[in-house]
């Protein structure tokens, strides 16, 4: 399950309780995860087989398994869905740890998840582009179309107002 006390713009940190060991200590954890921009759709367990696998192993110390891990450089407004299994001597558990889920968050507004980076303040939009075989003259006036590349994610809320200033030369 995500923390939610500490999430950041670009990292999520995930916490869970070991299983069972079945009789043989726990020797090592899989996490696989992958993010998406809360403004596409959820992954599921077809796009986690394809994301990043991230195994953890004991604590040269302490000889424990570590029940905790934080991914960093993911990008604003990402959500992460993560998985776990664990393994002994003896063998990996065949099945997966359950998806997360919105933890205390709105399960209709991803951003708000647990395992969510917090949002930022969007990207610049790019340089218009005006095209002048649509510029048009009357009674000294002009018109045409001006295009504005807006930003291609929004870092996990959605733009609100776009402000567009026409200058004289």
């Amino acid at each position: 399950r995500g923390v939610p006390e500490m999430r950041t713009s670009d990292s999520v940190t995930f916490r869970w309780e070991l299983p069972y060991d079945n009789g043989a200590p726990l020797n090592d954890v899989e996490v696989r995860y992958c993010a998406r921009d809360v403004e596409k759709p959820l992954p599921d367990m077809r796009a986690l087989r394809d994301g990043k696998l991230i195994e953890l192993d004991p604590d040269p110390e302490t000889g424990k398994l570590p029940t905790e891990l934080t991914i960093s450089g993911l990008s604003p407004g990402q959500v992460v869905m993560a998985v776990a299994r664990s393994f002994n001597s003896i063998g990996g558990s065949r099945e997966w740890s359950d998806l997360p889920g919105p933890g205390r968050g709105d399960p209709k507004n991803f951003i708000t998840w647990d395992c969510a980076t917090l949002p930022a303040a969007p990207g610049e939009p790019g340089v218009p582009a005006v095209t002048p075989s649509l510029l048009r003259s009357a009674n000294s006036k002009t018109s045409g179309e001006v295009l504005v590349p807006v930003p291609v994610t929004s870092n996990g809320l959605p733009l609100l107002s776009f402000e567009l200033k026409l200058l004289d030369p």
